[in-house]
């Protein structure tokens, strides 16, 4: 690695040049700025600060309003946080550009810079160009602010391979015990003392819980937090339940070997990656007790969930199989395709978090939406959040980003409301587009 600050200087500079491609490269003055922001880490984690108007960024251009800058060391998930802590901040992002690079330290000094994958250690650098100037009270506000939500990132990033290892250990338990035989007694997530009695679990129960675990495992879940019930030393709390003893936001669940899994939506957004209500997975695992105990794991689906083909997960193609049942129609016929399709376009907090009438209620409402055969639109109000939720399905050629901006402004003023915030799913293997679009 180079070492000289002026070769320092040129190395950054080829990183930044490998993620930009083509166009202007960086001045010497932005450049210089990044490497003095990384040395002001000083052994943290991360640093935040913001500059004004005009500064030279790495994108290659001045900027245009104030920027937020984020330098740390490299981990999942950092640019999602980023954008949607600034935005849930009143804040419009014009560009946001990450740049990741080898950094070698003296304790806290940078000595040098490389390129990132033959480097021992991965550092990143953020600048999110905003549509505006800050005033110097707003900019302390949002670096205080950006503070708080990398401190939480950090704790659950660094937490992912507990968490996984404590889910595969509980997944791998729990078929040792049905092979076994065990006979299930319901816990309460609550106390985890014993609910209820029940048989030996079925196969198809325990086999529905394991795969979708796995399948969660498999990156399609952001996992949040993990706690156990009851409480063992073997088990700490992981991720955002080491200090957040509310988490559970008043939820419960009755699990044991013969319903050993059950997912369930809470009333509060994600605080970190998106604003996505929180989804909580109570996972039946045997112990030395006769109860048992319970892994509660709180997530959101991850970008890669919304490529997949949900139906062919077993808890979601089992209340497919019984929406289809409900409404009478036949195996490989249109309307299967039809319903199929809608299924499939539905948000995955919904999918996961609502039961089957909840979720016929709202196949209901877009089957029977009629102005537009192509347009459908389901409202339903979200209590605990203080929300109304409006889901939006149309062909994906006419979802357009003024159409979005469009249907926030219409959203909130109709509501009276202070923030609106939207997901968007493409349906895999159709030309829908599903929007989820929630006012507060």
């Amino acid at each position: 690695m180079p070492t000289a600050p002026g070769e320092a200087v040129g190395a950054l500079r080829a990183a930044v040049a490998l993620r930009r491609g083509g166009g202007p490269g960086p001045t010497d003055a932005a450049l210089t700025a990044a490497l003095d922001l990384l040395g002001r880490r000083d052994g943290a984690p991360w640093r935040v600060a913001v500059r004004g108007p005009g500064a030279d960024l790495l994108a290659g251009h001045p900027a245009r309003g104030s920027v937020v800058e984020v330098v740390g060391v490299d981990r999942p998930l950092v640019v999602d946080t980023v954008a949607s802590t600034l935005r849930r901040d009143g804040e419009a992002v014009l560009d946001l550009a990450t740049f990741v690079v080898g950094v070698e330290r003296d304790g806290s000094t940078v000595v040098a810079v490389g390129p990132a994958r033959a480097a021992e250690r991965a550092e990143f650098v953020l600048q999110a160009e905003l549509d505006r100037a800050l005033s110097p009270d707003e900019a302390a506000a949002i670096e205080v602010h950006l503070d708080r939500v990398m401190d939480r990132l950090v704790e659950v990033t660094d937490d992912h391979r507990a968490m996984r290892q404590r889910l595969q250990a509980a997944t791998i338990a729990l078929a040792g015990a049905a092979a076994a035989g065990t006979s299930a007694v319901a816990a309460d997530p609550r106390t985890g003392g014993v609910a209820g009695g029940g048989g030996a679990g079925s196969p198809e129960a325990v086999d529905d819980a394991i795969r979708t675990v796995r399948w969660l495992l498999d990156g399609n879940a952001v996992l949040l937090g993990l706690r156990r019930r009851p409480p063992s030393p073997d088990a700490p709390d992981l991720g955002l339940a080491r200090r957040d003893p509310d988490l559970d936001g008043g939820a419960t669940a009755r699990v044991g070997l013969d319903h050993p899994v059950r997912i369930s939506r809470l009333p509060h957004a994600s605080p970190l990656v998106r604003p996505d209500p929180v989804l909580r997975l109570d996972l039946w695992t045997p112990d030395a007790t006769a109860a048992g105990g319970v892994e509660t794991l709180w997530w959101i689906a991850s970008r890669r969930a919304a490529g997949t083909p949900l139906a062919s997960v077993p808890m979601l193609r089992r209340k497919l199989d019984e929406l289809l049942a409900r409404r009478d129609i036949l195996r490989g016929s249109h309307d299967e395709q039809h319903v199929t399709l809608l299924f499939q376009s539905l948000p995955e907090d919904d999918l996961f978090g609502l039961d089957v009438d909840e979720l016929d209620a709202v196949l209901g409402d877009l089957l029977s939406e009629d102005r537009d055969a192509t347009v459908r639109v389901a409202l339903r109000p979200l209590r605990a959040a203080h929300a109304v939720a409006a889901l939006l399905t149309m062909p994906a050629d006419r979802w357009t980003r003024p159409l979005r901006r469009r249907i926030e402004r219409f959203l909130a003023a109709q509501l009276d409301g202070h923030q609106v915030d939207v997901s968007v799913t493409f349906v895999t293997g159709t030309d829908a587009v599903t929007a989820r679009i929630v006012g507060r």
